[in-house]
């Protein structure tokens, strides 16, 4: 291996194993947390997380909306005074 190699390898195996602080707005502080190419990973499962929760959050928002025409009319009833005859 010539010293230019030697060079670029030595810097890539920094890259690969430097540990780095979080970037996230929701970070406690900036104490180093992971190396590049374990954020990288962690990057791919947050995304799919996010995916699926956004999934189930929907269906949750879909079943209020759909339970609202009920609930309200449940209110209003219950809100109106008792007939007297």
């Amino acid at each position: 291996m010539n010293p230019d190699e030697a060079r670029m390898l030595a810097e890539i195996h920094r890259e690969l194993t430097q540990m780095y602080p979080s970037r996230s707005a929701h970070r406690i502080d900036d104490h180093p947390l992971d190396t590049l190419a374990g954020f990288v990973l962690n990057g791919d499962a947050r995304a799919h997380e996010s995916s699926v929760d956004l999934a189930e959050k929907l269906d949750r928002i879909q079943r209020t909306l759909d339970e609202l025409p009920a609930r309200i009319a449940a209110a209003v009833h219950a809100a109106q005074p008792p007939k007297t005859f």
